[in-house]
Parts: structure tokens; sequence; C-alpha cells
């Protein structure tokens, strides 16, 4: 994990860096199950097999919910005007996890240790607006349905 200070938010992962190593090339993904947990065996476009975990199954289902979502934000806390309190907005793969609990307690460190900038705060009017125009929508989107 890792703060975003674009928004004031955290992300798990991070950009690629530039290597000298060759690309990243797998060809085939297999796992195997045994009790709770899952191994994985990653297989590259030279025959060299990679064998991962075992990882908990749980954990294996939200990283890779994480990963197939394009949103890179993993939580960020924004303004609930009128109130004083700040609003919190999860990763969907997130919700009802103990990934959960430590994203938010580290924004929220993170929040209180580097007070407010003129950048930070037009950043987050920023977060708000799209905020705004998804709850808009999907509130068409349900009288359309109905």
């Amino acid at each position: 994990m890792r703060g975003f200070s674009r928004i004031g938010g955290v992300l798990i992962g991070r950009e690629p860096e530039e290597s000298t190593q060759p690309p990243l090339d797998f060809r085939d993904i297999q796992w195997s199950s045994s009790g709770d947990t899952i191994e994985l065996k990653l297989t590259r476009s030279d025959g060299e097999i990679i064998r991962l975990g075992p990882y908990r199954r749980a954990l294996v289902r939200e990283a890779l919910a994480y990963a197939a979502d394009s949103r890179v934000t993993t939580v960020t806390m924004v303004t609930a005007r009128p109130l004083k309190d700040l609003k919190i907005l999860l990763h969907p793969a997130l919700v009802d996890t103990p990934i959960e609990c430590r994203a938010i307690e580290l924004d929220r460190f993170v929040d209180e240790s580097t007070g407010h900038s003129t950048e930070r705060e037009g950043a987050t009017h920023l977060i708000e607006q799209a905020h705004s125009l998804y709850q808009l929508a999907w509130g068409e989107r349900a009288n359309s349905m109905g």
C-alpha cells in the first residue's frame, strides 16, 4: 500500500518501473486448492513454471477482484457536506474484508498527518464532483428501470 498524493487516498500496488528485464510473458495460469488455501502455477513463454503460495482462498479472491477492476484508488475520504465528518469511498472489491479496515485506518493516519494544501483541496473537489455525477447517473438509471 502507498499514499496517492493526487487525491489523498491509498493505492494497493504501484506503476510498472523501467527494467532491463524482459517483459512478463505468461502463457498459462493454473491453481490447485487444498482446504482453505490456493497455490498458483504460472507458466512463462519459455516454459518455466513459477509456483506461488499457498495463499488463503479469501485473499486470492479479493486480490483478483481488485486487480480485475480498473479503479486504482483503494480508499479515500471526501467531505460530506453539510456534515463535518468525512465520507469514506472504498473500492468495491474490498468491502467487508480485513483489508478494508487496514486501508481505512492507513488513509485516516495519512489524512491526519499531512494537513491540508490548495492542491489537495482542488483534487478533493474533483473527486466530490465525480462522486456526485456517479450518484446522479445511478439515480437516473434506477428511475429508468422502474
